[in-house]
């Protein structure tokens, strides 16, 4: 190794989040990092002086091949997505970047390897947009995702003719709750009714944290009628269930606005949301702790 590489190695080598193998031009490998270990779930004794092959057990026509076209074809470097198994026997998805490393002559001296894990990439990405769509205090979905779920809906009803609907909640007298028990009370009451709500809700359908003391339930394929009777099983539910509970400072009711499309209706977010929360506010005009419904008209 040229001493330009010995020193990166010998600095950060075992600092990198990557797993890093580095081949000797016989192809058998010289040496690897602590990301490689644990990647590979093997001893580094059990990999180094060992075959690509030997070590990730890949197929003739996939990781091995791949690694003999940087080998002996004129490229300095490929990747590619592959398939190996682990020392647990595992089956694992690899992204692989092989490149050529040069001496101070310009001479060929090694391979170097660098491997992710597609499906812990795949992961934390996963989790990325998960935050970037969940309300942190309540952890149900936030406004952004509650809107693409609203579009989707639209576009889906539309294209098969089934209605939906939506309601918006909120906590009646929510400022003098907090101005009399405190903003951490008013916490715990929101998060205590995202957890009524989770538990009252169907697989298919999805609960959001609008803002504030506001929260929203698109119901796929449920008429005004069946929206209008889960309104108020739920309602009621938050009702009795804030009154008996004991971790909170004190009861709370909640109002609800109900929101349909006809089956067949073009329906589109922004007139869904408009109507639940004009609904909304009739329920709280009449004196809250109740649920009103508005049909969005048809266009």
């Amino acid at each position: 190794m040229s001493e330009r590489n010995e020193m990166l190695r010998a600095g950060a080598f075992d600092l990198l989040d990557d797993a890093v193998v580095i081949f000797g031009d016989d192809g058998k490998i010289i040496d690897i990092n602590k990301a490689t270990v644990l990647l590979l779930n093997k001893a580094k004794g059990d990999i180094v002086g060992r075959t690509c092959n030997d070590v990730f057990k890949c197929e003739r026509s996939g990781h091995h091949c791949f690694l003999n076209m940087v080998r002996y074809m004129n490229k300095d470097e490929i990747s590619g997505e592959h398939t190996i198994i682990d020392g647990g026997g595992k089956q694992r998805r690899i992204f692989v970047t092989i490149r050529k490393l040069f001496d101070e002559s310009g001479k060929v001296e090694a391979l170097v390897e660098v491997i992710r894990d597609v499906d812990e990439i795949e992961r934390i990405n996963k989790s990325l947009l998960d935050q970037t769509m969940t309300d942190p205090l309540t952890g149900l979905w936030n406004r952004r995702r509650i809107f693409e779920a609203l579009d989707a809906e639209a576009a889906r009803s539309t294209r098969h003719g089934r209605a939906y609907s939506l309601l918006m909640l909120d906590i009646d007298h929510f400022k003098d709750f907090n101005d009399t028990y405190g903003h951490l009370a008013g916490d715990d009451a929101l998060r205590f009714l995202a957890v009524i709500i989770g538990r009252n809700t169907r697989k298919e359908d999805v609960a959001a944290r609008y803002g504030g003391e506001e929260f929203m339930l698109l119901l796929p394929e449920t008429d005004i009628e069946g929206a209008t009777m889960f309104a108020e099983r739920l309602r009621e539910t938050i009702e009795k269930q804030s009154a008996e509970s004991k971790q909170l400072k004190n009861a709370f009711t909640v109002s609800i606005g109900v929101s349909f499309c006809d089956p067949g209706c073009s329906c589109n977010a922004t007139s869904m949301v408009s109507e639940a929360d004009r609904a909304l506010y009739s329920a709280k005009r009449a004196g809250r702790n109740r649920v009103a419904t508005f049909k969005v008209h048809c266009d």
